[in-house]
């Protein structure tokens, strides 16, 4: 088979060139089917994969423990992936392991590299493992958790963007996953800003593997960095991928006066929406409804169950419609304004994100605005209800007003976010990965030489793995019961 030349890296000031003689082939194992017709992390997920499959020619399974989804065999069929249902807790999926040998494994969030991160680890110990943490869930609990304790101390209502992300039980687990894990995949530069700054003071250096590695040379920091240690610090690499599109132009959509009538869309099963749609219900909508008596408010997303009914108010204007199995952005051109009033979260809002790129305004809060648009950008975004209310009211009834409010997000979105400019990063990063030579038992992987082996065989030693011993337990209680 005829070597691809990938470019060259720097390792010990000699130059090496990247051959890769063989198709990279990822796993991504997800702890449910993404799906991207129900969710905009499902379409995000689809893109990860299908910019790895455009430029590293990669070959891709998506795993999954639960039942295969209907749409399966179309989604394989139009993204040219290979859908797998796998067993949790059980051997075969060591076994399949050892027959499909991928050199590049994803985790679609800690709980799943909890459960079979030590596995891949233990049946290929070379392949590289990915964290992709989908949006950081320690700082959403926190976040949540600092909002829940304000009212409950009737204290000031500030949304927390800012917070201790060790407020949450799942901070350590989470650090630990991205630990254990070659480099850790995020959506948003907010989070790894955050992350850095949360783990500046637990001696941890968050290093950006497309910013510190990849470069014509290495100066005698750098080269400590690609080493593990940096002053005797701990390093954790990050990678970068957010929402991204393939668009040449601006996409056109229906004008101002084609418009009508304002749209919520959230899945039911984040609690940060129901909170959100709590709040928009008793506090921010009934004060536009009292300057805008005729105007309605669609509330869509999947998962809706009968306990959501009560979010159903047609004589104050609010309508439940459930899950949209078209394309949302074609929904959203209905639409004047979209809401997002959410007050706790993280990660990138796929709803915002879509409706600005194809033409539709959102009034945010920050938490949604939050690595989409610039912090210190406050143009349709406000904090508290009377203001969101009072400029929804605003860009609502004013024609230039909106018209300036979308010209803003779509050009900003459409500029910042096309899959070019952060995915290159992205690419020269997994261009650095020789998996060919992973596969054969040893590793030239720039990943490898960044994560600290010390730290990774600390964290992989048998006092410090719980999850593995907790999974052998539930597996050797279920075969029991099934064989007895």
């Amino acid at each position: 088979m005829t070597a691809l030349f990938l470019g060259t890296y720097v390792r010990n000031q000699l130059t090496y060139p990247i051959l890769v003689d063989t198709l990279v082939k990822c796993l991504y194992i997800a702890a449910d089917w993404p799906l991207p017709k129900l969710s905009a992390a499902g379409r995000r997920t689809y893109d990860l994969l299908s910019f790895m499959k455009f430029h590293l020619n990669a070959e891709v399974i998506i795993a999954c423990h639960k039942p295969l989804p209907a749409q399966w065999h179309e989604f394989a069929s139009s993204h040219n992936v290979i859908f797998q249902k796998i067993e949790l807790n059980r051997n075969d999926f060591d076994q399949w392991l050892l027959v499909e040998k991928p050199n590049l494994v994803i985790f679609d969030r800690f709980m799943t590299e909890e459960q079979y991160g030590w596995r891949v680890l233990k049946v290929l110990p070379m392949a590289i493992r990915i964290l992709d943490t989908q949006d950081w869930h320690a700082l959403r609990a926190a976040r949540e958790q600092v909002l829940i304790s304000q009212y409950s101390a009737n204290a000031p209502k500030k949304m927390p963007l800012e917070v201790d992300a060790t407020l949450s039980s799942k901070f350590e687990r989470e650090l630990l996953s991205m630990l254990r894990s070659s480099a850790t995949l995020f959506i948003s530069q907010s989070e790894i800003q955050y992350l850095k700054r949360q783990l500046a003071s637990l001696g941890i250096d968050v290093v950006s593997l497309a910013e510190n590695t990849l470069t014509p040379s290495l100066e005698s920091e750098k080269r400590s960095v690609v080493r593990g240690l940096s002053e005797h610090r701990l390093i954790l690499p990050v990678l970068y991928f957010p929402f991204v599109h393939n668009l040449k132009t601006l996409p056109k959509s229906a004008d101002y006066s084609s418009r009508k009538h304002m749209v919520f869309v959230g899945n039911f099963l984040h609690r940060a929406n129901i909170d959100a749609l709590a709040w928009l219900q008793e506090t921010i909508w009934p004060r536009i409804r009292a300057s805008l008596p005729d105007v309605e408010c669609h509330i869509y997303g999947a998962f809706c169950e009968s306990k959501h009914q009560k979010l159903n108010d047609p004589s104050n204007g609010l309508y439940l419609k459930g899950a949209f199995e078209g394309d949302a952005t074609v929904l959203l051109q209905h639409y004047r304004l979209n809401l997002a009033p959410l007050r706790f979260g993280a990660g990138l809002k796929g709803k915002v994100f879509e409706a600005a790129l194809y033409g539709t305004p959102s009034m945010m809060t920050p938490i949604a605005s939050e690595g989409l648009f610039s912090p210190e950008c406050t143009f349709g975004c406000e904090e508290t209800a009377g203001r969101f209310a009072q400029q929804a009211i605003v860009f609502y009834e004013e024609e230039h007003s909106w018209s300036a409010l979308r010209k803003h997000q779509q050009e900003h979105i459409f500029n910042n976010f096309h899959q070019q400019k952060p995915s290159e990063a992205f690419l020269s990063v997994l261009k650095g990965l020789d998996h060919s030579q992973s596969q054969q038992g040893s590793t030239s992987s720039l990943l490898s030489h960044i994560s600290p082996p010390f730290v990774q065989r600390l964290l992989n030693q048998q006092s410090m793995k719980a999850n593995t011993y907790f999974s052998r337990w539930i597996e050797l209680k279920e075969t029991q019961l099934l064989t007895s």
